[in-house]
């Protein structure tokens, strides 16, 4: 399909979760096809995260902002402003895809995605859904049975009817860099002689990861000092509660409020302990570190069953929240993840069941462009 000349209509949820792999998309296709015309329809949160990105980062393509109404749950449908809401976003979005007349519309899920695929499906457009979890948002389950085309990061148990699943991986950012290991330590200042641990809650950092890490670190590092070393990001919004102890670790631990690049981190570290969102998952797969996964528990379960998948598939541990003792997490150190064969060997597996070249497959596949690679078809 040639689309030089014609118009393709990305939406996406508020959040970063569904907007960074809907950017990383965009960027692709823009690669792949320069002059093609691209509109990002985002509600007013995904305006606001898109108003922090600048430079390299500058939108190559038109926003337009729709306004949505959240899906809180059953009780919503008994209240006469969600349905205000939800009317007036599709009539937004009916004028404005009138207007514009894409020729093919592709949402990444979120409530703010919605209203663009649907309206896509009604004015008999080229659509396609991207789904970056294994248990499925409510937008893209009720969009599945309508739409054309459906890829995804992880490869679900089942879908309706004879619906084709291609297994992409979640798009990732086009400048992830890989590097010799004891490069990036040494950049650090840190030890080749140790193994590394990478500490991280996403963008905004985790109270929960901070907290538990905190009180296992002044409890455990006497026992494992001499072969452990910490690279910590505690996000803006977090203080380590003691500068004294931080200072007793001297050398052996570096504490990060926030990182621009996460690249020289991860290629320094043997193992990470961290969330199980799907794009922490996927560029973990980029540089085949293994981890040891706390999902966030009031995302609809959406990161503990990306947790349990990649678990299963036998590329990370998992420790629930409610499970969470210090003895377990020092055990796993202790062992599994103190030998070299074990760490290499898992992050293959992680490699194996996670793709990484998501932004170019699915540009690819929605410029109908021959693929790089063989794309995964999975009939489920």
């Amino acid at each position: 399909m040639n689309l030089l000349n014609n118009l393709i209509w990305v939406a996406a949820g508020g959040s970063g979760g569904h907007l960074y792999p809907a950017w990383s998309f965009i960027q692709a296709l823009t690669e792949h096809q320069p002059q093609a015309k691209v509109i990002l329809a985002v509600d007013e949160r995904g305006k606001n995260l898109l108003g922090h990105w600048k430079g390299e980062n500058a939108l190559p393509c038109e926003l337009v902002v729709i306004p949505q109404q959240q899906y809180l749950g059953a009780r919503s449908l008994f209240f006469p402003g969600f349905w205000f809401g939800l009317v007036r976003s599709f009539l937004k979005t009916w004028s404005l895809m009138k207007k514009k007349n894409p020729q093919v519309v592709v949402g990444f899920g979120g409530y703010a995605s919605f209203s663009s695929v649907a309206v896509g499906c009604l004015l008999k457009k080229k659509t396609m859904i991207h789904e970056q979890n294994v248990l499925w948002g409510l937008a893209n389950r009720l969009l599945l049975p309508w739409v054309d085309e459906v890829c995804g990061a992880m490869v679900p148990k089942k879908l309706p009817g004879k619906k084709v699943f291609h297994h992409i991986g979640t798009p990732l950012r086009q400048n992830l860099k890989t590097m010799d290991s004891e490069e990036a330590l040494t950049s650090l200042g840190l030890s080749s002689k140790k193994r590394t641990l990478l500490i991280f809650g996403g963008s905004h950092g985790s109270r929960f990861l901070n907290e538990r890490f905190w009180e296992f670190l002044k409890v455990y590092d006497g026992k494992l000092k001499d072969a452990w070393q910490w690279i910590w990001v505690t996000g803006s919004f977090w203080d380590v509660p003691d500068q004294e102890t931080v200072e007793r670790f001297e050398s052996c631990l570096k504490i990060f409020k926030y990182v621009n690049s996460m690249d020289l981190l991860y290629q320094a570290a043997d193992v990470a302990l961290c969330r199980a969102g799907s794009s922490t998952l996927h560029e973990l797969s980029f540089f085949k570190k293994p981890a040891i996964l706390v999902p966030y528990p009031y995302a609809r379960a959406h990161q503990v069953k990306n947790a349990q998948y990649v678990q299963e598939n036998a590329g990370a541990v998992m420790i629930e929240e409610s499970d969470w003792t210090a003895e377990e997490f020092a055990l796993h150190l202790l062992t599994r993840f103190s030998d070299d064969a074990t760490c290499v060997s898992m992050g293959k597996a992680l490699r194996g069941c996670l793709q990484v070249n998501g932004r170019d497959a699915l540009a690819e596949l929605v410029l109908k462009k021959p693929l790089t690679r063989e794309l995964k078809k999975v009939g489920v």
